[in-house]
Formats: C-alpha cells, sequence, structure tokens
C-alpha cells in the first residue's frame, strides 16, 4: 500500500521527461514508469533499457511502503489534464486510484519486481555549466540517422579539453571547452539519448550539473534528478585529416543575413533542387538556384573576402544547419576548394564550429 498527496504543477513538471522515453517502447512494463517510496521523497523511475530517468518527488508526506508501476503515457496524459492544485494517490492490492477535485481515475498496476534494476553512477563527478553542456550537446544536428559509428554525439576529454563532434559524412560540427576535469574518455551517445538529455537539462533550473562516466553508462545529474544512458559500441572515425585541411580563401559575412538570403533560396531548393551556387566577390556573396520547373532565385548580401574570388556549390539545408547553429552574428567561411571542406566559424567564438563539404557543381 502507498498513499500520498503531490502538487500538480511540480508533477507535471517531472512528467514531461517520460513520455519521449515510454512511448514507443514493446514490453509492457518498460511503457511504465516506477513509482517508489524513500526517506523523505518519492521517487520516479523510466527506462527504455537504453536510457534510465530517475527524478525526485520533494517534500512530500506518505502512508505505506509499496512501489508500483503505472502506464507512463497514460500517467503523464491524466496528470497534464488536471486544472487543480492538488492530486492524490492512492495504490492497493494491485490497484492505482488517482483524484484530484472531482475526477477519479482507477488505473491497473504491473508487478514493481519486473522493473530493471539501475544502480547510479559513483564514479568520479565532473561538473559544468548547465547551458554550455547543453550548447555542447546541440552539436548532434548533423549525426547521422544510418551509419551506427556516426549515429550520435562523440564526446571525448582528452588534454584537458572536453570536445563534442558529430557528423553524418557530409557534414561535421564540433565545439570544444577547457574543463578541470582529471577522467579522460571517449565515447558515443545515441541521437535519442542526446534528446532525451537535452530535455532533461532543460526542465532543471540547477545552474550546474554534473556528470560521471563509467564504461558503458554515462549520467547526467542535477539535484534532484538524474539520466542515465548507455553509450554506443562504436568507434568514432578519425577526424584529424579533415580538421587539419588548408583554406586558401576566407570571406566574413552577417549570419542574420546569409540565413535570410538561404531561407528564400531554400523556397526552390526544396522543391526541384538540392545545391545553391555562391558566387564569393570581393565585398558581396551571390546567391543562385535554379529549378527544373519552379524557376530561380537570385540574391546578394554584403561580404569581406580575404583571397580570390570562387564560385562553389553547396547543399543548402547544410550550410543553413551549420550557420544557425553557430552562436555568433558575425562569422567568416573559410573555402580551401571548390570540392574540399568549408569550414564556419564564428567571431570571437574560436571554440564552436562547423564543416561541410561542397557539393558537385
Amino acid at each position: 500500500m502507498l498513499k500520498f498527496n503531490a502538487n500538480v504543477s511540480e508533477l507535471k513538471k517531472i512528467m514531461e521527461l517520460f513520455p519521449q522515453l515510454v512511448s514507443k517502447v514493446v514490453d509492457d512494463t518498460l511503457k511504465c514508469i516506477k513509482i517508489i517510496p524513500r526517506d523523505g521523497y518519492i521517487e520516479f523511475q523510466g527506462t527504455d533499457l537504453e536510457t534510465f530517468v530517475s527524478v525526485k518527488l520533494n517534500n512530500v508526506q506518505y502512508e505505506g511502503d509499496e512501489a508500483f508501476l503505472v502506464d507512463g503515457v497514460i500517467l503523464s496524459e491524466i496528470i497534464d489534464s488536471f486544472k487543480e492544485e492538488v492530486v492524490s494517490f492512492e495504490f492497493e492490492n494491485g490497484k492505482l486510484k488517482i483524484t484530484s477535485g472531482k475526477a477519479k481515475f482507477n488505473l491497473p498496476s504491473n508487478a514493481s519486481q519486473r522493473f530493471p534494476q539501475i544502480e547510479k553512477l559513483t564514479s568520479e563527478e565532473m561538473q559544468m555549466k548547465r547551458n554550455l553542456f547543453f550548447k555542447m550537446l546541440d552539436v548532434a544536428y548533423c549525426a547521422s540517422n544510418e551509419i551506427k559509428a556516426l549515429a550520435g554525439l562523440n564526446l571525448k576529454r582528452a588534454d584537458s579539453l572536453l570536445r563534442a563532434v558529430a557528423s553524418d559524412g557530409y557534414r561535421l560540427a564540433m565545439m570544444e571547452v577547457i574543463v578541470p576535469f582529471k577522467t579522460n574518455f571517449d565515447f558515443i551517445i545515441s541521437n535519442k539519448s542526446v534528446k532525451i538529455i537535452q530535455k532533461f537539462i532543460s526542465k532543471i533550473d540547477d545552474e550546474q550539473i554534473t556528470f560521471r562516466f563509467n564504461y558503458p553508462n554515462f549520467q547526467v545529474e542535477s539535484n534532484d534528478a538524474f539520466i542515465q544512458v548507455r553509450t554506443l559500441n562504436e568507434d568514432f572515425p578519425n577526424i584529424s585529416k579533415i580538421l587539419d585541411t588548408k583554406h586558401i580563401l576566407n570571406v566574413s559575412y552577417r549570419a542574420p543575413e546569409f540565413l535570410e538570403a538561404l531561407d528564400r533560396v531554400m523556397v526552390i531548393t526544396k522543391r526541384d533542387a538540392d545545391k545553391v551556387l555562391l558566387d564569393i566577390q570581393p565585398d558581396n556573396i551571390h546567391f543562385y538556384a535554379e529549378g527544373k520547373e519552379v524557376g530561380n532565385i537570385d540574391i546578394s548580401i554584403p561580404a569581406s573576402l580575404e583571397g580570390e574570388p570562387i564560385k562553389i556549390y553547396f547543399n543548402p539545408k547544410f550550410l543553413y544547419e551549420a550557420i544557425k547553429h553557430i552562436t555568433s552574428p558575425n562569422q567568416r567561411l573559410y573555402v580551401s576548394g571548390e570540392l574540399t571542406p568549408a569550414k564556419i566559424i564564428g567571431d570571437n567564438v574560436l571554440e564552436q564550429f562547423a564543416i561541410v563539404l561542397p557539393v558537385r557543381s
């Protein structure tokens, strides 16, 4: 038996973390959230065997000591429907009753003994500002959905640097920051895990987050919650040759103007083409794209070139995403040739950059 009352707004915040985790699993047990009475709090757990989430509901009084399972998506929808301030839970004899105001829900519950047991990592803790780590996770925007070794975010710590890098074979994004950690590591977390960790981080209030790694598990913690993910059993490719590419010219521009031009270009390219020509001149960048049936577009933005003019083709979507994720309004595009990797960096944001491969004309 277990009885407790909880604040609806606090429960809504907790439940936001679980539907994305449990909605697509097949096993009935893994579709559930486990609710456990602890010393001074109630713990909510969910897992799909790749990712495990634990959240504390603090400052709650309860009766009983029996844990139970309840369907995570249904529970989330029930909590989300409540307008009242307080909700009561009463679990007894395999049945769960949830009451708030005039609404009463009676739900079945599975045996909690079947739920996987996950141990919280206690290895060396490493701390970082929450917003900075979120930005590093955002590098995964260009990860592959098809190639196993590229199907996620590579996190590597060596020589006092923490590096986040992702690639789909056609483009690459990378960010490096100096960290005081002692432990070196090198692992890949899946695209799904990255998204769940980002959602987890976006829902907590702590300025600092703590993370730990003990192969094959990576854990991110706040004061009242933690998320643990299983890393991929893959080795991230060696990217040193790409990073060492020599560039023959660079052009500076304003990112908002570049993105606005690409927005207009993609009106054409998303229907009938997959490339845009950049004609880079001493004082402007000229964009031209043509579709077989939908017409063409011709647009220019101001720019400043160091080097000789060049004409080069890119996938406009890849170029757009790279520029959008560099968090500086003033940027530079470094070019080494018509078919060799181009590099994008932001002024005064040297730890963050993107690489995009040109396409053939």
